[in-house]
């Protein structure tokens, strides 16, 4: 699969997060600005603790790239990165991909995830030649959810406790939502 290294929205570019020291530090500060925000949902974030964590997770998901079961891209308003999107667990034997994401909270609720969303499931979809695309998320992460139901993919289910989340030491479910090539329309 032939992947694009950046993506134009109207507001927004998606940029493809390439392993080097200046994208480390940019990722690393920006989670570190957001930990209380995001730690509820991401249980990543409690692993990353210094810019060379953040370096070493770069060059795992660039060998990911290189196999392409992964693409992510740094969300970028006016220059200035507000967050993540990526196409994970890409398979091209079924035409599938899961969508995840995050962003910092001073941007939230604005409306882009929801664009960034758009733009990779166009290039998912006419590009990529996908047929599904689906986005998981903890069923207390309202935003999340409604940046699913704002796309218009599909509720398909819950996974019911199928995830121990360490910030508060409980189960927690995972609703699936969905999107076919066939229900995409721009």
């Amino acid at each position: 699969m032939q992947f694009q290294d950046r993506l134009q929205g109207d507001r927004i570019i998606l940029v493809r997060t390439i392993p080097g020291e200046q994208i480390a530090e940019e990722l690393f500060e920006l989670i570190d600005a957001n930990r209380r925000y995001l730690e509820p949902w991401l249980m990543w974030v409690s692993m990353t603790k210094k810019v060379s964590d953040t370096a070493q997770y770069l060059k795992m998901k660039e060998q990911e790239f290189q196999n392409g079961t992964k693409i992510e891209y740094g969300i970028y308003k006016n220059s200035i990165l507000i967050g993540s999107i990526a196409l994970v667990d890409i398979d091209n034997n079924n035409l599938s991909a899961e969508i995840g994401y995050w962003l910092s909270k001073d941007f939230s609720g604005q409306g882009y995830v929801s664009e960034s969303v758009k733009v990779l499931e166009e290039y998912a979809f006419k590009t990529l030649k996908l047929n599904r695309l689906q986005i998981k998320c903890d069923s207390l992460n309202i935003a999340s959810s409604r940046v699913a139901k704002n796309n218009q993919y599909i509720w398909e289910g819950t996974l019911k406790k199928d995830v121990f989340n360490k910030f508060d030491n409980t189960f927690r479910d995972t609703l699936i939502y969905s999107k076919l090539s066939s229900e995409y329309t721009k």
